[in-house]
């Protein structure tokens, strides 16, 4: 290593080597593992059982809110189907009651609500 001229000269107990490692993931990197297993024997095996667990519980949660999604959009369907065909009942009743202008209304007001929001 040669110095450049009016460069101040470190004595060698001075100079200092630096190394940098990155590691990105999911689960330590086995060096770290390793590690751990030295300091508290089964360590590792018990961190990565621990990483295992918590893989499978949040897989568990994200199906359980799905189904649950699916569960609650079906039943929207029914409810809103229901709901649909009871103002139709409604409506028949009120022509056959002789109140044909309202009947006609609400029968017309149903069904073209329920044509406009299934065209969304």
């Amino acid at each position: 290593m040669s110095e450049a001229p009016g460069e101040p000269t470190l004595p060698p107990e001075l100079l200092a080597k630096f190394s940098a490692q990155f590691y990105s993931g999911l689960i330590p990197h086995p060096d770290i593992l390793r590690g751990y297993n030295d300091l508290v024997p089964g360590a590792a095996k018990q961190i990565l059982d621990t990483f295992n667990d918590q893989s499978h519980h949040r897989m568990n949660l994200e199906r359980k809110t799905i189904d649950s999604d699916i569960h609650r959009s079906w039943a929207g369907l029914a409810a809103g189907t229901l709901i649909c065909l009871a103002i139709l009942a409604v409506a028949r009743e009120l022509v056959l009651a002789d109140h044909s202008l309202e009947g006609t209304f609400l029968g017309t007001i149903d069904l073209a609500s329920t044509s406009e929001s299934s065209s969304m």
